[in-house]
């Protein structure tokens, strides 16, 4: 759950860093996508960082949830970190790709779902366990 949260924020902060061009100016990396894919990870990395450290660590955990919930939750999580990271590639890669992923993970639509999906499982987990509860 800590990666989860920490990946929406991520995904939400990049895009919005005011000090991208200073960035760009300290580094500089030739396509600016390969920067964004580095600051969006070290985001993510942080934030994963300071959630295991805080106070939100032990509600956030899944402990009591079967591991099959567990893989479902962290295949969609994969899914929207990869459509994410292949919003941030060049054409010049992303052309080299099979349509196919493109179709599945590159599309506004597939990002859209890969977004919402995190939170649809694990509202349809949190059902579950309260009817089993």
């Amino acid at each position: 759950m800590i990666t989860l949260l920490s990946l929406y924020i991520a995904a939400f902060l990049e895009p919005r860093f005011i000090y991208f061009g200073k960035l760009q100016s300290i580094i500089k990396i030739k396509p600016d996508s390969w920067l964004h894919i580095g600051l969006f990870l070290l985001i993510y990395l942080i934030c994963i960082a300071i959630f295991n450290r805080s106070f939100l660590k032990q509600p956030l955990t899944l402990k009591e949830t079967s591991f099959l919930s567990i893989a479902f939750i962290a295949i969609l999580e994969v899914g929207f970190l990869a459509s994410l990271l292949l919003s941030y590639l060049p054409p010049e890669i992303t052309g080299n790709l099979p349509v196919a992923v493109i179709k599945f993970f590159g599309t506004k639509n597939a990002r859209f779902w890969w977004a919402v999906s995190p939170i649809l499982g694990l509202l349809f987990l949190k059902s579950r366990k309260i009817s089993q509860g």
